[in-house]
């Protein structure tokens, strides 16, 4: 009898295990947190590793194509593309687009707004955008018609804007800015019906990095703002501040003068910020944020580590 009422108290949690197995299995996997590459400690590395990543297409060379990537479209006309010696292309192109559209996408890109004339742009979006046949560069042909770059908006007439350029996104090389070149006509807002909002239409003059924006009111006082870092491991190397404006999207880099020392000059006095503070060192990431107003008193930055995945979240969530 103590044999049968073993084998039924064995058979019976045995049964118990494989429904509880069957529960476990049946639960969905939680989704992984992205991973940075381990042991970076570089800005080049962080905007490597974590900015916004290259999304290819491929489009023949002689026809006219429409490409769409994160809500901003790409129209091209026939024939957009020569080599680098004015040579024709046929057959398939290979085009790399860059978007740019929100802060958290321009802080970990190393996008910042800084332009000429010390003003910064408010921008609707940055886009890079390469094309290459046979990994030999290509560059755009002046004799064909005019590549449009489209960027979302919202629902109500927008302000107007204009296009500014720059070879190479830095946030440590004061020279590398935005400016505007060639057209400096206003760029077009057209009403999207796929989208059901504008979007700004602006003609490619060129494949360096393009800005859609309008630079800052030179009206009112204008203030140097100084923050620092409270340690002497970070560098302009491996660590970046900005200046972030509340309810715009308006970010400066704050560029290093000295040693764990950064600067920007003619902010508009009294506007609402957060300076923001990031670095890796070691693949182990550091961030401090401050919520302020702008004025030239020295801000100190008290920079702590934290996990990617926070530090995402914190840059999403910037006002």
């Amino acid at each position: 009898m103590k044999s049968k009422i073993s084998l039924f108290l064995a058979l019976a949690l045995t049964a118990f295990a494989m429904v509880e197995c069957k529960k476990k299995t049946e639960e969905p996997e939680p989704e992984p947190e992205p991973t940075p590459t381990a042991g970076i400690s570089t800005l080049a590395d962080l905007f490597a590793t974590n900015g916004s990543p290259f999304v290819n297409f491929t489009v023949s060379a002689t026809a006219p194509s429409t490409i769409t990537s994160n809500d901003v479209t790409i129209e091209f006309p026939a024939n957009a593309f020569q080599t680098s010696t004015s040579g024709t292309v046929t057959g398939n192109v290979v085009i790399s687009v860059k978007t740019i559209l929100t802060k958290d996408q321009i802080i970990l890109t190393g996008a910042q707004a800084n332009s000429t004339n010390s003003r910064l742009v408010t921008t609707k979006g940055c886009v890079k955008l390469t094309a290459s046949q046979n990994s030999q560069s290509l560059r755009l042909s002046p004799a064909s018609g005019t590549v449009f770059v489209s960027l979302p908006d919202g629902p109500v007439t927008p302000q107007a804007t204009k296009k500014y350029y720059v070879s190479k996104l830095s946030v440590t090389d004061s020279t590398k800015v935005w400016a505007m070149e060639a057209d400096t006509n206003n760029v077009q807002a057209v009403w999207s019906p796929t989208l059901s909002k504008y979007v700004h239409r602006a003609g490619l003059d060129s494949l360096k990095w393009l800005n859609v924006g309008k630079q800052w009111d030179t009206t009112g006082l204008k203030v140097p703002m100084v923050a620092t870092v409270n340690a002497s491991m970070f560098n302009k190397n491996n660590c970046a501040v900005y200046i972030s404006f509340n309810g715009s999207l308006t970010i400066g880099a704050m560029y290093e003068i000295s040693p764990g020392v950064y600067r920007i000059s003619n902010m508009p006095n009294g506007k609402g910020v957060h300076i923001v503070g990031i670095s890796v060192i070691d693949g182990q990431y550091y961030s401090a944020i401050m919520s302020t107003a702008v004025s030239s008193g020295t801000f100190g930055l008290n920079m702590q580590p934290t996990s990617f995945s926070t530090l995402v979240t914190s840059m999403k969530n910037l006002p």
